[in-house]
């Protein structure tokens, strides 16, 4: 999003129509000495472009919770066999010796599902002027609802490690979002 107003205080701007925004967020300002109308329009065109990659990250941070809550719902003994495959894969990628770490192999998973949160939970709060509390209580808020429903689903246990380990991966993936992210924005100003 952005707002529009005319500038008058420079004489170099006078009647130029200015742009404010946020994008990855770092505030810009941009002046055009242009056609109001031409202006709007191209005004139109980025508010449009955010309201899609909104409407996307909303999408992908709905479908990714779904996905996770979706597992804390599945039984202990689904539950088991999902984790038996994923470890049946994992054998025959890095040899058995790795289904001796089955314990470990479970709270990593826990900790790179919601890792993956707290990446989409960094790129929606790039999109949106939020503070940068909010994707951070959202993802503690989200491991807290994750061991709240293995209550409440049959031969599972609920665990105050768990939340941690899955808080964890939140605040791994939104530094990591964070980084890639000014890595790439410092690599566009170098770029000619």
């Amino acid at each position: 999003g952005g707002c529009t107003r005319q500038l008058t205080a420079a004489p170099d701007f006078k009647g130029a129509t200015a742009f404010c925004g946020r994008r990855d967020g770092c505030f810009f300002l941009f002046a055009y000495q242009e056609n109001p109308v031409k202006f709007s329009g191209r005004l139109a065109m980025m508010k449009h472009k955010t309201n899609r990659r909104r409407l996307l990250a909303g999408i992908v941070a709905f479908m990714w919770l779904g996905f996770i809550w979706g597992n804390s719902m599945l039984p202990g003994a689904d539950s088991a066999a999902v984790s038996g495959f994923v470890g049946e894969l994992l054998a025959k990628m890095f040899g058995p010796k790795v289904l001796e770490a089955a314990f470990f192999l479970r709270k990593l998973a826990h900790f790179t599902e919601f890792s993956i949160l707290g990446g989409v939970l960094a790129w929606n709060a790039g999109l949106w002027p939020v503070s940068s509390s909010v994707p951070v209580l959202t993802g503690l808020l989200a491991a807290m609802a994750d061991e709240t429903i293995q209550l409440f689903s049959p031969g599972r246990a609920s665990m105050v490690q768990d939340v941690w380990i899955d808080f964890a991966g939140v605040l791994a993936g939104l530094l990591l979002f964070r980084l890639v992210a000014r890595r790439r924005h410092l690599n566009s100003d170098k770029a000619p």
